[in-house]
């Protein structure tokens, strides 16, 4: 039994209609189209199409798988695949497959404020305290591979007029960059509370990122004059504000604490507000 041989062809209108007129003929030397005869014509171009039509699917499966191929790689180069956070401590992220560069986004930790200490109803001595300072924030966007690991510590919040800790970025034993954090508010003297020092960002040598010092905390009181006394605002505002009889802790990422004041002058030690910790962020 001979079978029609398909040949990958599409026209269009052209499926051969066998008339009321044509006769019964089968496939023979020198019978109709090309010897495949009347009765055989429709079935060959019915076959020719699905032929040229699976081919098509063929290409459009391979293409597929290409293109799909191209848009991993893209969202790679692009970073859509997702984002990391990491809190206080030691953090490490591990590069996925697919993944060629990564934004790594660096915050110390804030200061905290001054504590007040007013030794009499009567006596004005250290009455208020000054804001802590804000850490430093870093941007840095490097290019990575599957299966490195990335990591450091980030940094602690600052207590009542201590310094946030630093929150650093390291391949291996490579520091890449780092944020330290924002100084604690103290006292200068008599009657003198200065508010904490500004946290400071370094990227390192042939790291691509820019660095954001952090910001200084409100002086609270020098002599007679009394000032606002609250923290410096981190990356993302949260400061914490000056507060009587104890100062408010900073609710925001590498903000400062507020220092705390007495109204009434109680004699009595209130201590300032902690500082908000450091983060780090990963984009890829």
């Amino acid at each position: 039994m001979a079978t029609l041989i398909d040949s990958p062809e599409y026209s269009a209108n052209e499926v051969y209609k066998i008339a009321q007129t044509d006769k019964v003929e089968g496939a023979a030397a020198g019978a109709s189209f090309g010897g495949i005869g009347v009765s055989n014509e429709p079935h060959q171009q019915l076959a020719n199409r699905t032929s040229f039509l699976y081919g098509r699917q063929q290409t459009n499966i391979v293409n597929i798988a290409a293109n799909a191929a191209s848009i991993a790689t893209l969202f790679g180069l692009v970073g859509l695949h997702g984002i990391g956070a990491f809190g206080s401590g030691a953090w490490s992220w591990t590069v996925p497959a697919n993944i060629m560069h990564a934004q790594f986004i660096l915050v110390g930790g804030g200061g905290g404020g001054s504590s007040c200490n007013g030794s009499g109803a009567l006596d004005t001595t250290y009455a208020s305290g000054g804001g802590g300072g804000a850490g430093a924030m870093v941007q840095a966007i490097l290019p990575v591979s599957a299966g490195q690991v990335y990591g450091g510590t980030v940094g602690a919040a600052g207590g009542p007029q201590a310094t946030g800790g630093t929150t650093n970025l390291y391949l291996g034993s490579q520091l890449l960059a780092y944020a330290t954090g924002g100084g604690g508010a103290s006292f200068q003297g008599v009657a003198t509370s200065a508010g904490g020092s500004a946290g400071t960002g370094i990227v390192g040598s042939g790291v691509s990122g820019v660095a954001f010092n952090g910001g200084f905390g409100s002086d609270g009181q020098s002599g007679n004059f009394v000032f606002a006394g609250n923290g410096a605002a981190g990356p993302w505002g949260g400061a914490g504000r000056a507060g009587n009889q104890g100062g408010v802790n900073a609710p925001g990422w590498g903000a400062g604490g507020g220092g705390a004041y007495d109204s009434d002058l109680s004699g009595v030690q209130y201590l300032g507000g902690s500082g908000g910790s450091g983060l780090v962020i990963v984009i890829y």
